[in-house]
């Protein structure tokens, strides 16, 4: 497996290739303005040009496979946005691999917002069990003042294995107010689970 990209250095075209493990940089001879450079060329230019090419050589390469494994990735490394964002800065990344990156960051941003709202969610919802909890046993009593110890269920009289449920569930916007929770026998609560009144019926 290898690849071959076309590149221009100071006008001067040549060839970078990787094939079976190895790197080879190649120029065409025959080319008119590789035969005009090296022609016309003196040591000192030709030093330049080859010490600008093998300054750039790893980063030139490393861009290059990087291309070719960048769409297999299944399980990117933890530095993952980071190298995406070096390999997009060099020079030698084509302007689809760019979109390619940009794509993939959004769509790391998109996960990255979505992990920092379910952590947000979830730190609340352990915030407001934890004051129901504190709570739960003057709402209980409120609640058996109200409508007596008994399921609230309209085909139901049961007085045992009473818990409490909330009207409209704490997912679908209700809450711990005691005009939105109700006593239910453990069996209608779990019918009901997280569904609205309407949905019920």
């Amino acid at each position: 497996m290898g690849w071959k990209r076309d590149l221009r250095l100071r006008d001067i075209p040549f060839s970078v290739l990787s094939e079976f493990g190895g790197r080879y940089l190649c120029f065409d001879i025959n080319t008119p303005a590789v035969k005009e450079f090296l022609t016309s060329a003196s040591n000192e230019e030709v030093k330049i040009l080859l010490s600008t090419i093998i300054a750039d050589f790893d980063e030139m390469f490393e861009v290059f496979d990087f291309e070719c494994w960048f769409w297999d990735v299944r399980n990117p490394p933890d530095n993952w946005e980071e190298e995406l964002l070096r390999i997009r800065a060099s020079k030698y990344a084509s302007d689809s691999l760019r979109r390619s990156i940009d794509d993939k960051l959004e769509e790391l941003q998109s996960a990255k917002r979505k992990r920092v709202e379910q952590d947000v969610k979830k730190k609340l919802v352990a915030k407001r069990r934890k004051e129901f909890q504190s709570n739960r046993d003057y709402l209980l009593l409120a609640l058996i003042e109200r409508d007596g110890w008994v399921c609230n269920h309209p085909d139901c009289d049961s007085q045992e294995d009473l818990t409490i449920d909330h009207v409209i569930p704490l997912s679908k916007g209700g809450t711990d107010e005691l005009g939105n929770l109700q006593l239910l026998c453990r069996y209608h609560n779990s019918l009901k689970n997280d569904k609205l009144p309407s949905e019920c019926a």
